[in-house]
């Protein structure tokens, strides 16, 4: 937990929300880059149960290794040795160098993603054109590629300009429903998606009553609860 009060973690957020609101926005050009897509949606895998510094670490060594860029049909063997080679080197997170935790498993579940992607949509931009429904898009992405859950695959939409109406309930995002009385208590089983569309729901009505989307809602609870916890440590 922190040991900051409710009420200063609900202001906190409510004063940040028109900052997040600003930076966020619909960027074509983005969309269009599928460097920059593989990039986003490989740290969104590579996040789960690992610190977040190391996931943007590992992703961005992947993406300079050009491993996902011209994806064709026999491939992806290689897509798996090659990641797999890269996700076993130690990475230098905050000066020191660190091995990432789950190198073999993310490495077949980025790859197995990418042949899913390509085989479905052509690409990643491909992807992209045909989310105008955000929520079938992450039942889809759920169903289908591995290593995605609800969480990721709500970040990976939100992150790339797709949707600001999913939530994503990361630890620090529970945490902060829990201390303030959203919820009672941590809800459990949050990789099931109808499960997790209940709890979600709980922060899209606080979002609307602060008058923003449930993106910019959990984007500011992120910035806040880590700074938080900063402060816990000192």
């Amino acid at each position: 937990m922190t040991n900051v009060s409710p009420g200063n973690l609900l202001n906190a957020v409510a004063r940040l929300a028109p900052e997040v609101k600003n930076q966020l926005g619909p960027n074509s050009e983005f969309l269009s880059d599928e460097r920059a897509l593989w990039t986003e949606l490989s740290c969104c895998v590579l996040s789960s149960q690992v610190p977040y510094e190391m996931a943007v670490a590992v992703a961005r060594r992947v993406s300079e290794a050009e491993v996902l860029d011209n994806i064709d049909r026999g491939s992806f063997g290689r897509i798996e040795s090659r990641l797999t080679d890269l996700l076993l080197e130690p990475v230098e997170v905050k000066g020191k160098l660190r091995r990432y935790r789950f190198p073999r498993m993310r490495a077949k579940q980025l790859a197995e993603a990418a042949q899913t992607v390509w085989e479905r949509f052509g690409s990643l931009a491909g992807l992209a054109e045909e989310s105008s429904n955000p929520e079938s898009m992450r039942q889809w992405m759920v169903e289908d590629l591995p290593g995605f859950g609800p969480k990721q695959a709500s970040m990976f939409l939100r992150n790339v300009g797709l949707s600001y109406d999913l939530a994503i309930l990361d630890r620090h995002t529970v945490q902060f429903m829990v201390v303030t009385g959203l919820c009672e208590q941590a809800p459990a089983r949050l990789s099931d998606l109808r499960f997790y569309e209940e709890q979600e729901s709980i922060l899209l009505k606080y979002a609307s009553v602060l008058g923003y989307s449930a993106g910019v809602i959990d984007w500011a609870i992120w910035i806040v609860m880590r700074a938080a916890k900063s402060l816990d440590q000192q």
